[in-house]
């Protein structure tokens, strides 16, 4: 039995992965799907079973780098759960679960697995994301060529899919149009990670490179403020990164020759923005002047369900710097700064917990909306929900990653296996303006922690291969 799973157990762990994000990825159509169907809500509890297995058959999966932190991590938020015992005590026992099961499956992925194993459960894996991001993108930008919208107005909240005129902004066909474009950035560099460690064929490159432009147009016309920022520091991580480690030049010249590269390629990201703000505004105008669809307004309650059909003209100043500067857009982002403080500054050393976010907002200001969030990035999520012990040891974890990285990037011959564990850190490093990484059962928390594993295994494969 354990010579049958061992045989195939890279093939367990990619399968669950797959169908772990499959289940995850669904939540985005939360209006159109069940997401309370059985096997989609209970299914990342199998991850028990797969832990089970990894820890019966790799007896040194314990040895990954800086695991050991990982568990800091999770005794840390362990204590902060004792401290807020009398608020939401299970759902923070679930946050907890979600911590501890994605990182120790997936910072730990490639162990108990041979070279060509790993490698290829992640080309599969990577391929199965570029192709559903492909089609998400091509479909959005359907509703987007036609300024078409609908809006839903129900009991369980409000959903925008396709184009609002209000906004001058694409949502796509998702409930999330932030976690869609989390993907397509990801998916741009993974199109690069399968570039340089496989053997593709054309059909397949050009695959990538379509995957490449879709999700940058996509990129631009949600006008998402997260997703640019995310690309714009991958881009520089990246750049800075490879140009620095190849470089022969004294220390001085070097840095100064790198940074200033890294700044011309996100300089030219930032004036593709400004650059596509006209097409941004013609392309939907033109749309709602040819096809005339208009936007569908749809209000449902437990009593009744109207439908109706909005004509509404294209504003001049839509498009995605209208959205990126809007002023009450970033009132609101300020407003979650002072609410931010004023929680965390009672509950500093160990936080409040990542379930009691309602709880200590009703308690501190009586009400809990949307303006009142404390969820901004992973590092000030980590100071309110873990307090500064939980910041603390996670940063030591980033801190550790990145110097370890940068010291292994710079030592010996550049090779493909290194450049590889360079955008997987850039990745990794760029992923943390985000919110959902940490503590929530989403595919961002799968992202983040398979990403830093493949950050430390490929850099030191790039070392073994230099031998």
């Amino acid at each position: 039995m354990k010579r049958l799973i061992m045989q195939n157990y890279s093939k367990i762990k990619i399968i669950w992965l797959l169908i772990l994000f499959c289940t995850q990825y669904l939540y985005m159509f939360h209006y159109i799907a069940d997401t309370d169907f059985f096997l989609i809500k209970y299914f990342p509890l199998t991850g028990i079973a797969v832990f089970a297995i990894q820890f019966w058959c790799c007896k040194d999966w314990y040895k990954k780098k800086y695991l050991w932190l990982g568990g800091l991590i999770c005794l840390s938020y362990l204590i902060t759960i004792f401290v807020n015992y009398q608020y939401n005590l299970l759902s923070n026992c679930k946050n907890l679960y979600w911590l501890f099961l994605y990182f120790f499956l997936y910072y730990s992925y490639d162990i108990g697995q041979e070279k060509e194993e790993y490698k290829k459960g992640l080309y599969i894996f990577n391929n199965v994301i570029i192709i559903i991001n492909l089609i998400c993108s091509v479909l959005s930008l359907m509703f987007f060529i036609t300024a078409f919208g609908i809006r839903i107005w129900s009991d369980q909240g409000s959903y925008v899919y396709g184009y609002l005129f209000v906004s001058g902004r694409l949502y796509g066909i998702t409930d999330s149009v932030t976690s869609a474009v989390r993907v397509s950035v990801i998916s741009i560099a993974l199109s690069m990670v399968n570039c340089k460690l496989y053997d593709c064929t054309k059909k397949w490159k050009k695959l990538y490179i379509g995957n490449v432009i879709i999700s940058i147009i996509f990129l631009v016309a949600t006008a998402t403020r997260a997703a640019t920022l995310t690309f714009a520091i991958f881009l520089f991580m990246y750049i800075f990164g490879k140009h620095y480690a190849n470089s022969r030049e004294i220390f001085r010249r070097r840095f100064g020759q790198a940074f200033f590269r890294a700044m011309i390629v996100m300089g030219c990201w930032l004036s593709i923005l400004f650059a596509l703000r006209p097409v941004i505004g013609w392309v939907p105008d033109l749309g709602n002047r040819v096809f005339d669809l208009g936007e569908i307004t749809i209000k449902e309650s437990e009593k009744k369900r109207e439908v109706t059909l909005e004509k509404t003209e294209v504003d001049d100043e839509v498009g995605t710097l209208r959205n990126l500067m809007n002023s009450d857009s970033i009132m609101e982002l300020y407003g979650r700064r002072g609410t931010w403080w004023t929680v965390l500054r009672d509950n500093w050393l160990f936080g409040i917990g990542a379930a009691n976010e309602k709880t200590y907002l009703e308690k501190y200001f009586g009400v809990a909306d949307k303006r009142m969030s404390l969820q901004m990035h992973t590092f000030t999520n980590m100071m309110v929900f873990a307090g500064i012990s939980g910041f603390v040891l996670y940063m030591i974890y980033i801190v550790c990653i990145t110097a370890w990285s940068i010291k292994k990037l710079l030592q010996g011959k550049w090779n493909d296996s290194k450049e590889v564990g360079l955008i997987y850190l850039s990745l990794l490093l760029s992923l943390t303006v985000y919110t959902s990484t940490m503590y929530s059962n989403s595919f961002m928390s799968i992202f983040y922690w398979l990403f830093a594993g493949c950050t430390i295994r490929f850099i030191e494969d790039g070392k073994c291969d230099e031998n």
